[in-house]
């Protein structure tokens, strides 16, 4: 058995339905293209609290055995221990499944749309599509480990119920092509010849405080060269458009999504050249699109990339 503590403890894992709602909200979240967000979900070493580290798979280094980031900056926790408290924010108790998507997203910053292409996210979508029923029908939260449980057996299902279900599919094992982000960072460390720094934060970048914590978050860049001294903010359309549904949903800082954006995106224009680091900005817009998704063509996309760092090279 996992745990004798589950045949004898009456208590019903959807006694505080915050649990089940973030599951849903990540079902939902998949569903509308986020196919890269991922989650991490465990027990206590006590076996008495359900904990769940949601993450964009982009912060997670697949190169070792971590399943989840090491920090917080990437990551969103929660304990059921917290009841309805989520992201430093306290929900009612009839708190529904589109409320907490949008406070994972607000959490998530660098949460976007995946690639339909993307082999890894379809895997895990599908994977999470067929677990989230049986936690619906069982009302057994699922558990990739316990502090308590050295040996490693796959994922179950827990309180009341006591089964083995099948583990998410190995990120490693499934090709899948690069975000465009990320192909457009690896052009410019062909140009620059050195390798970037991903999601790199300084102190001196930070996000409004939080109405509920006072907390400010540092803001992530998209790639930082240390030797050049050049740090490269690659923006998608959600940038320059409005994204429908989510833009106008509110944010832990009392703006809303889409005008957040657009703040944290001037702040990051006058900062970062005041601190000594060159800022350029490298739009999706400046390549050739099909299907909203640069039309990858390696020599002539090296062209415009040269051309955008051109003028900053020393």
């Amino acid at each position: 058995m996992f745990s004798p503590a589950f045949d004898t403890d009456e208590r019903s894992s959807m006694d505080c339905v915050m649990p089940l709602r973030i599951l849903e909200a990540v079902r939902l979240l998949h569903r509308m293209g986020y196919g890269g967000l991922r989650f991490n979900p465990g027990l206590s070493a006590s076996g008495m609290f359900w904990r769940i580290a949601l993450f964009s798979q982009d912060s997670l280094d697949v190169s070792g055995d971590a399943t989840e980031p090491i920090g917080d900056e990437q990551c969103l926790r929660y304990s059921n221990g917290e009841g309805y408290e989520f992201n430093a924010r306290q929900f009612p108790e009839d708190v529904g499944h589109v409320t907490v998507a949008e406070e994972i997203l607000a959490a998530l910053p660098k949460l976007q749309r995946s690639d339909p292409r993307n082999a890894n996210d379809r895997a895990y979508t599908e994977w999470f599509a067929r677990l989230l029923p049986l936690v619906k029908s069982t009302s057994g939260l699922p558990i990739a480990y316990w502090d308590s449980y050295g040996e490693d057996k796959g994922w179950k299902l827990a309180w009341p119920v006591d089964r083995y279900v099948e583990s998410p599919p190995d990120n490693q094992a499934i090709p899948t092509p690069k975000k465009d982000e990320h192909y457009v960072l690896g052009l410019c460390d062909e140009i620059l010849g050195e390798g970037h720094v991903s999601q790199m934060t300084f102190g001196w970048l930070r996000g409004d405080p939080s109405l509920a914590t006072g907390k400010r978050s540092k803001l992530p860049v998209d790639g930082f060269w240390r030797t050049h001294g050049i740090v490269v903010e690659f923006h998608e359309r959600q940038h320059s458009e409005p994204v429908p549904f989510f833009d106008d949903k509110i944010t832990a800082t009392g703006m809303t999504r889409g005008e957040q954006r657009k703040l944290y995106d001037r702040r990051k224009a006058e900062l970062i050249p005041q601190n000594g680091s060159i800022l350029i900005v490298i739009e999706q817009s400046d390549f050739p699109l099909q299907k909203n998704k640069i039309a990858r063509d390696h020599d002539r996309d090296l062209r415009i990339v040269r051309r955008r760092l051109s003028a900053f090279l020393r």
